[in-house]
């Protein structure tokens, strides 16, 4: 996953998993966008986060030797939310969900533009939230 930070939500079989995800993510670019202030002052460079949001089973467990074991997770959800947080990037959003997310959390949460996005996953047909739509709670 390179410098990404996984979240991983539901474990204890929350029902709104969907949703506490949605809201994780809009609350981790607000923060991103207090520190991308801060640090383009004091280092002058950009500070970017980049959101993308799977539902599904993961396997999850300790990766390594014994001196180097870490805990990590691991499944198709994992790879879906990896390849939407890339694909912001051609997208110029800033956080993406899988249509499952969107539709558990439409009553919620409003959505920005929908894309149509060709990922190499199992589960292809993606849609997006863009940031600036999604940072407002509907309904």
């Amino acid at each position: 996953m390179g410098d990404g930070l996984p979240g991983v939500l539901g474990v204890n079989n929350e029902t709104d998993s969907a949703l506490a995800a949605v809201r994780a993510g809009l609350e981790a670019l607000e923060v991103a966008a207090d520190m991308d202030n801060h640090v383009g002052r004091i280092y002058g460079h950009a500070f970017r986060v980049r959101v993308g949001i799977s539902l599904g089973a993961v396997i999850f467990g300790m990766m390594g030797g014994e001196s180097s074991a870490r805990a990590t997770v691991i499944g198709d959800a994992v790879s879906s939310a990896n390849r939407l947080e890339s694909a912001n990037k051609t997208t110029g959003a800033t956080i993406l969900a899988t249509d499952a997310v969107r539709a558990k959390t439409i009553a919620s949460i409003e959505h920005g533009r929908r894309f149509d996005l060709d990922l190499p996953a199992r589960t292809a047909r993606q849609s997006h939230t863009n940031r600036s739509a999604s940072s407002t709670e509907a309904r």
